[in-house]
């Protein structure tokens, strides 16, 4: 089991898709999995994706025809298998240190 699951649902994400799953691969936090579930995009996203895909063994793709974000939530989040989750939109940029400091907090206020 990985620390964290980081849940990206996408759709039609091309123009920044690069620089957000950069980010995300930048973390400090090894210990990760990425899950980034593709929700119909008509766009060249899922083609960006899976390049990412055959460079880092961390990274799941999970192509799914268009049913809206909150399924591809479900769809992500039933995937995961980290001990914390996480969600990153596939608009916005982590900072590195970004799951390291969520987990911390979240090992800090579970009983």
């Amino acid at each position: 089991m990985v620390k964290v699951s980081i849940v990206m649902p996408m759709f039609n994400q091309e123009k920044y898709i690069v620089e957000c799953l950069s980010s995300v691969l930048r973390q400090t936090l090894k210990d990760i999995e990425i899950i980034v579930v593709n929700d119909g995009s008509t766009d060249n996203s899922l083609a960006l994706v899976k390049e990412f895909a055959q460079q880092d063994d961390r990274i799941v793709v999970i192509d799914k025809p268009n049913s809206g974000y909150g399924h591809s939530m479900n769809v992500g989040m039933d995937r995961a298998s980290g001990e914390y989750i996480g969600i990153v939109e596939t608009d916005t940029v982590s900072l590195t240190s970004l799951q390291v400091k969520e987990s911390k907090i979240c090992e800090n206020i579970i009983i």
